[in-house]
């Protein structure tokens, strides 16, 4: 066993051994075998206690593409949640689909992908609940919403303007 490895996964925190460890496929064998020998050391070892962390770390990647979305746009350009598809009310919470879009001036033009979130009722705090497959419907709902308000903006303008308001 190399000592190395053994001085620098003993200097290692538990989670960076455990993300090590959800990749040990890209570690050689002695490397492996000195990662498995620290989590037994540390009773990280359980099957268990990694599909945990997997989880968690699926959980904050899945926040950082929502917080993505929720950052303000830039002169309307940036990423914003559209639509909701799919409600179900359970108590006081509201859980529902809704699509994170690229938008320019607003206007939401590329879906990035469809998430179902949850709601309290009342309350204006979304949260994340797990990414699903791109609800091609709910986009078509969308594009075809926006495009109407485009189309009535470029009807009325000219309309309003001719009536010297």
């Amino acid at each position: 066993m190399d000592t190395t490895l053994t001085t620098d996964y003993g200097r290692k925190t538990d989670d960076e051994l455990l993300a090590l460890a959800a990749d040990v496929d890209a570690l050689t064998q002695e490397a492996r075998s000195t990662l498995l020998d620290e989590l037994k050391h540390r009773s990280l070892d359980p099957p268990s206690r990694l599909e945990q962390f997997r989880a968690e770390q699926r959980k904050h990647e899945l926040i950082d593409e929502v917080d993505r979305a929720h950052r303000p746009t830039i002169y309307g350009i940036g990423c914003r949640i559209f639509g909701r598809a799919n409600v179900e009310t359970l108590g006081t919470n509201q859980e529902y689909d809704a699509t994170i879009f690229v938008v320019v001036f607003y206007v939401p033009l590329i879906p990035l992908g469809t998430y179902r979130f949850v709601r309290t009722q009342g309350g204006s705090r979304i949260e994340a609940l797990h990414k699903t497959d791109l609800n091609w419907s709910q986009v078509a709902v969308v594009w075809a919403k926006s495009l109407a308000v485009i189309l009535a903006i470029l009807v009325l303008f000219p309309l309003l303007v001719r009536a010297k308001w």
